[in-house]
């Protein structure tokens, strides 16, 4: 998953947009993968079964702001037009607010002699929230025929999942040490698998561009083979000397240019995903 991601970042460098977008994805997984390390080392060194709170909190709420960004790009991109459905953003906000009220009140009320505890629920509760609104709304609004739906919609379920996971380790580690002990491998588990699906995004968005490359470069070269009869008589230097055009066959040149127009009107929807070079 981190080559793949490494590979994104560079490839799409040359569009600032993309690059800012991935970057923020890549330093976002850093800061959790680097967060599960932190955790890891708690409970396998210092014998602690449940460390919550703990430094890795930290590391996992600093990712957030860069995964936010990049879902709300996600989400401005997407939306430029005003495509998405008004009632289902209104509707998923209503939803996510609703959810986060109701998290931080159970927080308040279990905690209610712990500032510490209540500070770092309420803002694990506040930062799920911010995150599921455009995950929500990208995988309720991206339809199928759009080339990349597929990348968008399996980011859109990592957050989901990874949002259900971490608010149920919240909830059962508020219900008691027991209980979270008993039931901690099912958050795990979820956890496991957005995971899984995150580096399923990855791997196929790298072999899309890939392809939609390849299918370009060919492109181009079967373009220059047409027109490789205009591109001889475009040198400057033999038609001043030649002083004439009558070399010109201009049918040929109509022919060429209709061959074109219809070649492109096929290829434009692979076209607007390559680098602006192209």
């Amino acid at each position: 998953m981190w080559i793949a991601r490494l590979i994104l970042i560079i490839r799409e460098r040359n569009r600032k947009s993309e690059g800012k977008k991935y970057v923020s994805l890549f330093i976002a997984i850093l800061l959790w993968f680097s967060a599960e390390i932190v955790y890891t080392y708690y409970q396998s060194i210092l014998r602690i079964d449940i460390p919550y709170p703990s430094y890795a909190d930290s590391l996992w709420l600093l990712g957030y702001i860069f995964m936010g960004y990049h879902l709300y790009s996600s989400f401005y991109y997407w939306n430029k037009k005003k495509r998405f459905s008004e009632s289902s953003v209104f509707i998923i906000t209503i939803f996510s607010a609703l959810l986060i009220l109701y998290l931080v009140q159970s927080s308040a009320i279990t905690y209610s002699n712990d500032i510490y505890l209540i500070l770092v629920d309420i803002l694990y509760h506040l930062a799920d929230g911010i995150i599921l609104i455009p995950a929500l709304v990208l995988l309720w609004n991206l339809r199928h025929k759009k080339i990349l739906y597929i990348h968008s919609a399996l980011i859109s379920l990592f957050v989901i999942l990874n949002t259900f996971a971490n608010v149920g380790y919240i909830f059962t580690f508020n219900s008691g040490i027991n209980i979270i002990i008993e039931y901690a491998w099912i958050w795990d588990l979820l956890y496991n698998l957005s995971y899984i699906l995150l580096a399923g995004a990855l791997f196929w968005y790298n072999k899309l561009i890939q392809v939609l490359n390849k299918k370009i470069c060919q492109s181009i070269i079967l373009n220059k083979k047409q027109f490789k009869f205009l591109l001889e008589k475009q040198n400057v230097d033999k038609t001043i000397e030649n002083n004439s055009y009558s070399y010109l066959d201009k049918e040929n040149i109509k022919d060429s240019i209709n061959t074109l127009v219809i070649n492109a009107k096929a290829e434009i929807s692979l076209l607007i995903y390559i680098q602006n070079k192209y």
